[in-house]
């Protein structure tokens, strides 16, 4: 009997498949559980090795044992084949499976590195100038960690009790500046950013740090009884701080700070830069890795001259300052699609693209109509709808509008966004949405019954698909695209005001 006869007697292709087909299979459900759990990426390594040592174990006692009607027996020996040459072809057989897995996950594989940003320098820093921003820790620290954050966000609050933990662990090591880029979707997040400032301003940076604690303690809830009561408890001039904040003391100041992100190349709160160089998040504790690792350089350099005191400069020196590019993108004629606001022929046309149905947009929708309401006849909005006619409930309110016709979109458009809209970001009920709400708003709305009925019977049309290809196809929910320039909906207001400004400027 040949060898190859005698291995497919013994099934030892199938098994070497069936575990093929199982390893991948484990694969796929271990490395997001590992980064869901926060794992280190040596366990995925682990994982990897293990099952390719599983190979040759499979092989083995597939070529030893049959399986047959749920009972397991020893397979009957072949006498034509010698004991060497079977371990020899079997030795081969395993390494030649294994072998492309194990190639791929250590030499072809690139593992992606999404929470540090590429910079063009050779150090991979970024300028970034503190000047006189509020700071704790000391001054001559050999690690300084700019936090580009907002006092309502979510995330950059999540971020506190790691940056707590890294000052207990290296006490005296790690200077904390602090920089404002509060967004437009936080609606008290400018508030409470000219709010610091102003206890900065009146008591100092021993204040400004615990009011930076308490307000961070009572988010997202930061309205003015949230304010009053941290000014009360810290004695600051309540009077004061209401003139600041209605006179927009801190308007420069706040945008300069925005501005100085964007152009060091941040992409959303929390953004840290550890001595010049960036992180965006802080899978497997990539904060503290990058501290560590700045800690070990600022001692190598400080042994070979540097003052503790120039060591943030010194950093600064070989860091890349050149401005983080504007993605730009180029968008065809919007043709019929909903807009309003200033003259199509010489308004600056501000495209939005998003999904009615999601509660992003809703989330988007105040801090962008107060910028399109700040420019009056300049600025033209124009809706790009990237609903999912496979989604029902996307299909359902996108046909809801479309049905509204010209007059009515609009109407249609702010009552669901409205409806959607929660102070303290929580999901809506489900039955906000419903077929019976839609058609309630599309009554409110003075939209025809019997033309909204009518569409909604027949659903999205081709016509329609045709035009969320194309709107999908050019940009994403979420996406703010103001004369070319791209950014996001949870961008800073400042920086779509800028794009504004730079486009009536090109204007004139």
């Amino acid at each position: 009997m040949s060898l190859i006869a005698e291995l497919q007697r013994r099934r030892v292709f199938r098994a070497l498949v069936g575990y093929a087909i199982a390893a991948f299979a484990v694969l796929q459900i271990v490395e997001p559980v590992m980064h869901g759990l926060h794992w280190p990426d040596a366990v995925l390594s682990f994982v990897v090795v293990a099952l390719a040592a599983g190979f040759p174990v499979v092989i083995a006692l597939a070529w030893i044992f049959d399986v047959s009607a749920g009972v397991v027996e020893r397979t009957p020996p072949s006498s034509s084949l010698s004991r060497a040459r079977i371990a020899l072809v079997l030795g081969a057989i395993a390494m030649l499976a294994s072998a492309p897995g194990l190639l791929w996950y250590f030499v072809w594989r690139k593992p992606a590195r999404p929470a540090v940003a590429e910079s063009n320098s050779t150090s991979g820093r970024r300028r970034v100038p503190v000047g006189g921003s509020p700071s704790r820790g000391p001054a001559d620290a050999p690690v300084t960690i700019v936090e580009f954050g907002d006092f309502q966000c979510p995330y950059t609050k999540q971020a506190e009790p790691r940056l707590h933990k890294l000052f207990e662990k290296y006490p005296d090591k790690i200077r904390l500046v602090w920089m404002d880029a509060p967004a437009g979707v936080h609606l008290d997040a400018d508030d409470a950013a000219a709010f610091g400032r102003e206890a900065l301003r009146q008591k100092g940076p021993e204040v400004f740090w615990r009011v930076h604690d308490k307000l961070f303690a009572a988010a997202p809830r930061l309205g003015a009884p949230a304010l009053d009561r941290i000014a009360d408890e810290e004695g600051l001039d309540a009077g004061a701080i209401r003139a600041a904040l209605r006179q927009g003391r801190y308007r420069a100041a706040i945008d300069a700070d925005v501005d100085l992100g964007h152009a060091a190349g941040y992409d959303g709160t929390p953004t840290f830069f550890i001595n010049g160089r960036e992180v965006t998040e802080d899978p497997h504790g990539l904060l503290e890795k990058l501290v560590s690792e700045e800690l070990a350089e600022a001692r190598r350099r400080t042994a070979a001259g540097v003052p503790p005191a120039a060591l943030y400069d010194d950093f600064q020196r070989e860091a890349d300052s050149t401005p983080t590019p504007v993605e730009r993108k180029a968008l065809p004629d919007p043709g019929r699609r909903p807009a309003r606001g200033g003259p199509a022929q010489s308004a600056v046309l501000v495209h939005e693209f998003c999904d009615l149905s999601l509660l992003k947009c809703a989330w988007i929708e105040p801090p962008l109509r107060k910028t399109q309401a700040s420019y009056g006849d300049e600025v033209r909005l124009v809706w790009w709808d990237v609903s999912d006619p496979q989604q029902a409930l996307s299909a359902r309110v996108l046909t809801a509008t479309v049905a509204a016709g010209d007059d009515g979109f609009w109407k249609m458009h702010d009552a669901i966004l409205a409806r959607q809209w929660r102070e303290r970001f929580e999901e809506p009920p489900p039955e906000t949405l419903s077929p019976a709400v839609l058609r309630g708003v599309a009554m409110e709305s003075g939209v025809d019954m019997n033309l909204y009925d009518y569409a909604m019977a027949i659903g999205v049309t081709e016509d329609e698909k045709q035009q969320l290809a194309q709107a999908r196809s050019l940009g994403r929910a979420g996406l703010i695209v103001i004369d070319g320039e791209v950014y996001g909906g949870f961008a800073p207001p400042h920086l779509w005001r800028a794009a504004i400004d730079r486009a009536l400027a090109r204007r004139h």
